[in-house]
């Protein structure tokens, strides 16, 4: 879906364009220019072809008025711009209908066979997790990933990439979006980590979409299946969202570290 929306971007922009050259083609005058070099001295001419009451084409001398000459260079760029994203429109439109992006989620759901039996992660591939963990995660959407962590984590957010960034530098072991199945159904985690405290395995939820009133019903989803099996608040999921400005508060990351983990 990224790139289906950029091509809109882009045809959408291209539109925009093609909208203003149209407009100050308007602004300009009709006819072109003409150019004759006679006994080594430079000539223009204003040519104008038949129209309305005027028959016949006519030819004006403009040598000595630039800003008609300059109106009509103008004019002929113009149109040769037009003309070039007016074809880049036609391309855009056509490359938009036939673009079909390639979702994992959607290609996995449509499994037959041995394949449809498998949980969804057995699809992706397997990278190292980072930290100080020895451990591996499969990889959803690997191209997402475009953040690292000083020691070599790739994240999907900012504030993931803060998050993780303060539990290395804290020394903690965690796996980045580990697999877990509750109820039949498979969920991931932004992070798993290990205390330091009490030596078993925390979740770390970090909701960085708070403006998105679906992306929060699905988080809610979520959590209400967490609680069904014992993953709560306080005791083995710690939470965080983004502020008001989409930005995460990196003293309240490092308070819910020293105070659940280390």
């Amino acid at each position: 879906m990224l790139y289906e929306k950029m091509l809109k971007e882009v045809l959408l922009d291209n539109e925009r364009q093609l909208s203003r050259y149209l407009e100050e083609l308007q602004t300009l005058p009709s006819g072109h220019l003409i150019y004759i070099n006679r006994n080594n001295k430079d000539y223009y001419y204003h040519y104008l072809t038949p129209k309305g009451f005027r028959t016949k084409s006519k030819r004006v001398g403009i040598t000595n008025d630039q800003p008609l000459i300059h109106a009509l260079a103008r004019k002929e760029l113009l149109q040769k711009q037009c003309e070039i994203v007016s074809k880049n429109i036609s391309c855009l439109e056509v490359a938009i209908d036939s673009y079909e992006p390639v979702d994992e989620r959607d290609l996995i759901s449509q499994m037959k066979g041995a394949y449809a039996t498998l949980r969804p992660d057995m699809f992706t591939p397997l990278i190292q997790g980072g930290g100080n963990t020895q451990k591996y995660q499969f990889a959803f959407l690997e191209e997402d990933l475009k953040h690292m962590t000083p020691m070599g984590l790739r994240v999907r957010s900012k504030s993931e990439l803060v998050i993780a960034g303060r539990l290395e530098h804290f020394g903690l072991d965690l796996i980045y979006e580990p697999v877990i199945s509750l109820a039949g159904q498979t969920f991931r985690p932004d992070f798993e980590v290990i205390s330091k405290r009490t030596g078993k395995t925390v979740y770390w939820e970090h909701a960085g979409m708070m403006g998105d009133i679906e992306y929060m019903h699905k988080f809610q989803e979520k959590l209400s299946v967490y609680y069904e099996f014992g993953i709560v608040p306080w005791e083995n999921l710690i939470l965080t969202y983004d502020n008001a400005d989409g930005g995460l508060d990196v003293r309240l990351v490092d308070a819910m570290i020293k105070g659940w983990l280390l």
